[in-house]
């Protein structure tokens, strides 16, 4: 239960990210980001926001 669930914030946070930059024409695919890009993503919003 618990892989489904952490699979399902990143999902949701994926979709928040999506819809709020530009650059990522409307999709974001959290296992096509580099670890980098995962990081700075994880630390580009609050976890409030989604």
């Amino acid at each position: 239960m618990r892989r489904y669930r952490t699979d399902r914030s990143l999902a949701k946070y994926c979709n928040h990210l999506a819809k709020h930059y530009a650059g990522l024409k409307g999709v974001c695919n959290w296992l096509d980001l580099t670890p980098q890009r995962q990081a700075k993503a994880l630390a580009s919003e609050p976890v409030s926001e989604i």
